[in-house]
């Protein structure tokens, strides 16, 4: 109930990150149809449909161009005529009804009435009487053009520079990227069935194949990990049946290790993978060292079987504490809480279950393989020239490690000053090497944000983001764009870049350093980009760089002097890049002083006022028009020559009298009631904890770590005297 009247569409709560980046973006465009009728398909079909597939959170529609019909009202030539809008709002509404009339019910047979009351395209609108004047009627389009056009048309989409209608999908929280966006490429053929030939629907944005590719890499990797250990093996073994027992207990062991991912609900992912590759080295550790004990005691003489039976129990307890002092470094790991926790939680369990099955594995198939696979020891047997080879290198190197052992043991002190001027160096190290949380990862993709003057218009704005368009197509480490302008208001703009495999290009961060400079050529528009992240960590909330430092403070005031102060430091420290605020103090205004005396005494109230301004200029909707598949607004406003003179508003007029009069009261212009002036104000204020807030966005200089970036701007905060009033606190990956 406390929601404003005029509010164009209910709020919406969704269950998605607002900070994360579609897994998937399609973009529909027609060389022949109109952008409202693709819309419809975008909607109608696509969005739809794909918003019930499990796990997409939400479908947003970027330049979003939905059928409307507009009329813009010339003031002039109602009032010269004495007419307002508001006449023209209620004439409207009266014509256009969709209201039931009801049904004949007769004795044998039943009619529906249906009455001609509902008009449905801007022509319907033309004949519409809004008054008669001297006998004669006053038709809509003689104070106003009617035309079809878009709800909205300040926004825009394009691909590459081709309009179009673009659909981001996003996926839920606990969704798996791979498994959505392959759900929707099976289900894609379908919904392209039901479009017409003309429109066209790219695939583009697929943030799954870096997934894949990631995993892919991972698996190869793992992939060498087994064929290296399995070599050093049999290079130290030199039998090929004794290479094959700590060889079997490899696949054994991470095969129970997946079983035991499966119980847990864990997926094969970076991390999991990770974790089995490390674990590689583990879960063969044990198994050498049960075989090496039975073979040590065949090479005494003793038989396969009765070797395996002594070298278990003698090395049972050996394994059993290995195993656990294993697993026990990576307890912290598993009980550690926070992002971290959350992040690496999986890799510890993962990597402890592989060493744990791996240690069962060890006392229980190693011994039973050894007990067949293993031959006695035949000492007469003649070495061969690879056997030869592979002792001459280990004795090599077992005589050079004697050899630096006896030097060590001869100048012990000066070692052990070695050994604390390395721990010393460590230490020193680790303070000095730059931190971060977690490292830059190259997705291929790139999202970028682009912002101009807060008083820019729509058609200024959309020229300004073609030419950042054009520029970044040039780039040869580009492969495709989208950009959309007027989704954060008609001075902001997004864009999503595609690069080229990496085998074709530079790093991503090389990149965006490119493309940085090249966009700073274009005049009154600001450019930020930032690589996408599969992970991202800040803060649940958008923004132009991947790092906010927010301020927050009870007094509204104080934000507003300290904010712009610490804006411009940050902005001049060479630790930053990117710094911007998401306040805007300084938006343009056209302000409206009504005289509520002068008011009164023409018998006007502030609503009267306020009514007859929005119908000029808030785009209102006064009507609806309902299909069987949509429904589309009829929308009133002033023709653009009036809306782009600011000395207009003095022709704004409304109706003299309570409740707007009677049709014989006079009209009274806006300037007698009210003082017209220009000013400056905010545009809007964030809030957190019911306070008021104001968010920095900044990134990184190169080379620069997110610590030594804090620092900086706490000495900033130390510089302008932060009052004490205003708590600071920092987000991001």
């Amino acid at each position: 109930r406390r929601l404003p009247a005029e509010l164009p569409s209910p709020p919406i709560f969704r269950k998605v990150n607002p900070a994360d980046a579609p897994v998937l973006v399609l973009v529909l465009s027609s060389p022949t149809m109109p952008l409202s009728t693709t819309n419809d398909y975008a909607e109608q079909v696509f969005a739809q449909q794909i918003s019930q597939i499990p796990g997409v959170a939400q479908v947003l529609i970027f330049g979003q161009q939905k059928y409307a019909v507009r009329i813009e009202a010339d003031p002039d030539a109602a009032a010269a005529r004495g007419l307002t809008l508001n006449d023209v709002r209620t004439s409207v509404i009266a014509a256009n009804s969709s209201a039931p009339v009801g049904r004949l019910r007769g004795e044998n047979q039943n009619l529906t009435l249906k009455a001609s009351g509902e008009l449905r395209k801007a022509e319907d609108f033309e004949s519409i009487v809004v008054a008669w004047r001297n006998g004669a009627p006053v038709r809509l389009n003689e104070i106003a053009r009617i035309y079809d056009a878009v709800e909205d048309d300040q926004i825009a989409a394009w691909k590459g520079d081709e309009r179009g209608i673009a659909l981001a999908v996003f996926r839920q929280s606990d969704a798996n990227t791979v498994q959505v966006v392959d759900a929707i490429r099976e289900k894609l053929p379908l919904y392209q069935s039901q479009l017409p030939p003309s429109i066209t629907a790219s695939v583009l944005n697929d943030r799954s194949i870096s997934v894949r590719e990631s995993v892919a890499d991972v698996g190869e990797t793992l992939a060498i990990s087994i064929i290296l250990v399995v070599l050093v093996i049999f290079l130290f073994l030199k039998s090929f049946s004794a290479t094959m027992i700590p060889s079997l207990a490899l696949p054994v062991s991470l095969i129970g290790t997946c079983g035991f991912m499966y119980l847990f609900g864990y997926s094969i992912n970076n991390i999991s993978l990770l974790a089995i590759t490390l674990a590689v080295g583990f879960v063969v550790d044990d198994a050498i060292v049960m075989l090496e004990n039975i073979v040590r005691h065949i090479e005494e003489g003793m038989k396969p079987f009765d070797a395996a039976l002594k070298g278990s129990s003698e090395i049972g307890f050996t394994i059993i504490s290995i195993t656990l002092s294993l697993v026990a470094v990576f307890i912290p790991v598993l009980l550690m809480g926070g992002i971290v926790g959350r992040v690496f939680r999986e890799f510890a369990t993962t990597i402890s279950c592989a060493i744990l099955v791996s240690g069962f594995v060890s006392l229980t198939l190693t011994p039973m393989l050894c007990a067949r696979m293993l031959k006695p020891m035949d000492h007469h047997t003649k070495p061969n020239l690879f056997w030869r080879i592979v002792d001459g290198i280990i004795d090599g190197v077992t005589n050079a490690y004697r050899i630096t052992l006896d030097v060590v043991l001869r100048w012990r002190l000066l070692m052990l000053g070695a050994t604390f001027l390395t721990f010393g160096l460590t230490i020193w190290t680790f303070m000095w090497i730059p931190k971060g949380f977690f490292p830059i990862e190259d997705t291929g993709f790139i999202s970028g944000s682009t912002e101009s003057a807060s008083d820019t218009a729509f058609q200024a704005m959309a020229e300004r983001q073609k030419e950042i368009s054009r520029i970044i197509r040039q780039d040869p480490a580009v492969d495709y764009i989208t950009t959309s302008v007027g989704m954060g208001g008609t001075n902001q703009g997004s864009i999503n870049i595609a690069l080229k495999p990496k085998r074709e290009r530079s790093p991503v961060t090389e990149v965006i350093a490119r493309l940085r400079r090249s966009t700073a050529s274009v005049p009154g528009i600001n450019a930020v980009f930032q690589p996408v992240q599969n992970l991202n960590l800040n803060g649940g909330r958008s923004s132009r760089a991947p790092y906010q430092y927010t301020l927050q403070a009870s007094d509204l005031q104080g934000l507003y002097n300290i904010a712009p102060a610490m804006l411009l430091k940050m902005q001049a420290l060479p630790q930053l890049r990117d710094t911007t605020s998401d306040l805007k103090i300084s938006n343009p205004e056209m302000r409206i002083d009504i005289d509520r005396e002068k008011a009164a005494a023409f018998g006007l109230t502030s609503e009267q006022i306020r009514t007859a301004l929005y119908n000029a200029y808030g785009s209102r909707q006064i009507s609806t028009i309902f299909t069987q598949s949509a429904d589309y607004q009829v929308i009133l406003e002033t023709g653009h020559s009036f809306q782009d003179d600011p000395t207009a508003l003095t022709r704004v007029f409304i109706r003299a009298g309570a409740g707007g009069g009677g049709a014989s009261a006079p009209l009274i212009p806006l300037e007698q009631v009210a003082t017209i002036s220009r000013s400056v104000g905010p545009l809007w204020i964030n809030r957190q904890s019911q306070q008021p807030a104001v968010t920095l966005s900044f990134n990184t200089a190169p080379g620069t770590s997110i610590g030594e970036a804090v620092e900086a701007i706490r000495r900033v905060e130390a510089e302008i005297n932060m009052p004490g009033s205003i708590s600071t606190n920092f987000t991001g990956s």
